[in-house]
């Protein structure tokens, strides 16, 4: 990673709103960094992370690997995040759980 990506790392490179069961993608090149939630029924039935092969990991759905420690979990596809609540992390794939579900979603590299 360069500087400048680097300094683009928290969703400077822009955002989408997205509230229906649809999976979704960022664009080409970029990843989703940040995750606020803006409903109290939000949850996730595909939350796909973006594993590098420097050995750092992030959790999703239905990902446990040994770089997430010791008795990591996924992520319940049944586990709410209230409004307002932000999770930081790096994935290439989103879907919510329900029609009540709504984030906003940042990008970056």
């Amino acid at each position: 990673m360069n500087s400048q990506e680097a300094a683009y790392g928290f969703g400077a490179l822009g955002s989408a709103y997205l509230a229906d069961t649809d999976i979704f993608e960022p664009p080409t090149g970029q990843v989703i960094v940040s995750i606020i939630s803006s409903d109290d029924d939000t949850a996730f039935t595909k939350l796909e992370p973006v594993n590098d092969p420097d050995n750092v990991a992030y959790f999703g759905t239905t990902n446990v690997v040994t770089e997430n420690g010791t008795n990591a979990d996924a992520l319940p596809t049944d586990e709410t995040f209230p409004s307002g609540t932000t999770i930081y992390g790096r994935w290439n794939k989103v879907q919510l759980n329900g029609t009540g579900a709504a984030v906003v979603l940042y990008f970056g590299y």
